[in-house]
């Protein structure tokens, strides 16, 4: 889904979609892999810390990433 949504607008190497609400957040991560490319959606309060959010959500993609291969 992020990658449709990427190669639609033209945008390369895009990684993460955030969506910011008057109510919280989503964020939808790409995890890559050769045979099943996945996606991580969460969703967060408003007052999330957004940098210590995108760092677990990456630390979690390579993990995923790490196991599927």
């Amino acid at each position: 889904m992020v990658s449709a949504f990427m190669q639609e607008i033209h945008l390369n190497g895009c990684q993460s979609i955030t969506l910011d609400a008057e109510n919280g957040k989503a964020i939808l991560t790409s995890v890559p892999s050769a045979n099943h490319p996945m996606i991580i959606i969460a969703l967060a309060e408003k007052d999330i810390l957004l940098g210590q959010l995108l760092y677990m959500l990456k630390n979690s993609s390579n993990l995923i990433q790490q196991e599927a291969s």
